[in-house]
């Protein structure tokens, strides 16, 4: 009796090792490099910062309110009535003078004044009263009521936008 022709079958050889992989992935924390913690920065410059991207002359921050509405009076009514602008105000010191901000919560519309346009302040127990140009309209009559976080913060906030005023106005008219 033959056997059935048989296909020649090759001899097995072993596969050869895997080379080592010198960048092997790691789930361990540990494999990473360190990350450098970002730099420490305070709120005066975060804040410096922010506003230095609407205004960029911001030279200094001389006073901050963590909140403040901005009235304006309305003659005809003899009332004052919300602007619609409220947030945090700063004081600050431009290349060309002083110049109150308020980065307004509720809308895109923030106050920027210049303190060399404003003619008149006026310090009452409830507001800080700015009579300004009013762009064709005569006078307009703005009101800042500065929320009080602390207990001097509407006397600070105040008293340097006075003093910001008076100076304006020393320089102004000599």
């Amino acid at each position: 009796m033959s056997l059935p022709n048989r296909p020649k079958q090759r001899a097995r050889r072993p596969n050869p090792p895997n080379p080592p992989n010198p960048h092997q992935p790691s789930d361990n924390d540990s494999d990473m490099p360190p990350h450098l913690p970002p730099p420490t920065r305070t709120n005066t410059d975060l804040n410096l910062s922010v506003l230095r991207r609407y205004f960029p002359s911001t030279r200094t921050i001389l006073s901050i309110a963590a909140n403040a509405v901005v009235y304006t009076f309305s003659a005809s009514t003899g009332q004052w009535e919300k602007s619609g602008i409220e947030g945090a105000l700063f004081v600050c010191e431009t290349e060309t003078g002083f110049v109150v901000v308020v980065l307004n919560r509720h809308g895109l519309e923030n106050l920027v004044l210049d303190v060399g346009e404003v003619r008149d302040v006026e310090v009452t127990s409830e507001f800080l009263i700015l009579r300004v140009p009013g762009g064709g309209e005569g006078e307009k009559v703005m009101g800042l009521w500065i929320h009080g976080d602390r207990d001097d913060t509407r006397e600070k906030n105040a008293g340097t936008i006075l003093q910001c005023w008076e100076k304006v106005r020393r320089v102004g008219g000599e």
